[in-house]
């Protein structure tokens, strides 16, 4: 795999180009102080198989630690930037652009890209992971960015249409298969949730949600006699819902969603509530913590703060 990289690379015509100066801060300017890190957090070493587990498993292993490294974007950091390998895989953090928002079935280019946190969810076996989802539900997820329970958006929709998708079917068996033998995990992230906020977020999903999501959250499955305009995924057991961090979460209803290489089998576009609706970051805050919080989902209230942070 490192030589076929470095065969492609050699493929690419010269570019000239000078990097901007280093303007980092003291002491993130001194490079030396890297060996320090390393010497803490990072152990060097090869992909060695579990020779326990058979091929397929330690295939997706392999694809999922080394060259899709998941864990960089799916696992919680500690203050120094280190993943928490202790927590590896129950969710993460990271910085990418908003590049779009959806209205009236319509993506709309923002004229100003913003960078933003979002929420990398759960992706372990667990119930407010990947509990529900299938090997079958995570190799389509992965080869066309949708299944039964989900669609890819965001960051995500990206990695789907520039990298997994173009995985061999095999290859994306793989990488499911050792996502669903992993151990169940998850944070340590209780805590009461008032009930005023409940009801109130209750209140905005009854007017905005339900004609798609349905009052159950079971969402409105793709049939031949269903409204294609209705259609919606399960909001009970999604992972993104409850990630830790409710950032993904409050992108989405902020901007919308839609999946980057649409097909016949997409969900249809989300219209983002801001641009079509023009909820205010209180009313969005209580239905974050509404649907993180109903139908078994389990995860910590969203605050109007926190929605204030991705404006």
């Amino acid at each position: 795999d490192a030589h076929a990289i470095y065969a492609f690379v050699r493929t690419l015509k010269p570019v000239n180009y000078v990097p901007p100066k280093n303007a980092m801060p003291f002491p993130f300017n001194v490079r030396a102080s890297l060996a320090l890190w390393n010497n803490i957090f990072f152990t060097p070493g090869r992909f060695v198989a579990d020779i326990s587990r058979s091929g397929q498993w330690n295939r997706g292993a392999y694809l999922t630690l080394a060259l899709g490294h998941c864990s960089s974007c799916h696992s919680p950091r500690n203050v120094f930037g280190a993943q928490r390998t202790s927590e590896e895989f129950t969710g993460g953090v990271y910085l990418d652009e908003i590049v779009d928002a959806v209205s009236s079935d319509k993506v709309i280019p923002l004229d100003e890209r913003t960078v933003r946190n979002w929420s990398a969810p759960n992706l372990t076996p667990a119930s407010n992971g990947l509990g529900a989802w299938s090997a079958d539900d995570i190799t389509s997820y992965l080869k066309t960015g949708h299944n039964v329970r989900a669609g890819a958006l965001g960051p995500m929709s990206t990695v789907i249409t520039n990298s997994t998708s173009k995985l061999s079917d095999a290859d994306a068996r793989s990488i499911a298969v050792y996502l669903t033998e992993l151990q169940p995990a998850g944070q340590n992230l209780s805590g009461t949730i008032d009930e005023n906020l409940l009801k109130a977020g209750e209140i905005v999903y009854t007017a905005r949600c339900t004609d798609c999501h349905q009052p159950t959250g079971l969402g409105m499955p793709r049939t031949a006699t269903a409204d294609p305009s209705k259609t919606a995924p399960p909001l009970a057991g999604n992972a993104v819902l409850q990630a830790p961090d409710p950032a993904s979460l409050i992108n989405i209803i902020l901007y919308g969603a839609h999946e980057s290489t649409a097909g016949s089998a997409s969900w249809p576009k989300m219209s983002g509530f801001e641009l079509s609706v023009g909820l205010d970051d209180d009313q969005i805050a209580a239905l974050c913590t509404y649907v993180r919080s109903s139908w078994g989902n389990r995860a910590p209230a969203c605050s109007a703060a926190q929605v204030a942070k991705q404006h």
